[in-house]
């Protein structure tokens, strides 16, 4: 499903994030479709090891 909407720059909400408390959290699908890590310890990051 989710590679029709590999070069969107939309946000579509259970695909690119989750809404957990209030907040936008970036899924893994995200993380990789921007192609890089943003360095701030996402909880998601396919890009670092936790």
């Amino acid at each position: 499903m989710a590679k029709q909407y590999a070069h969107s720059n939309s946000f579509i909400e259970g695909l690119d994030y989750d809404m957990e408390e209030g907040f936008m959290v970036m899924t893994r699908w995200a993380h990789l479709k921007r192609g890089k890590c943003c360095g701030n310890n996402c909880r998601y990051c396919p890009y670092t090891t936790r």
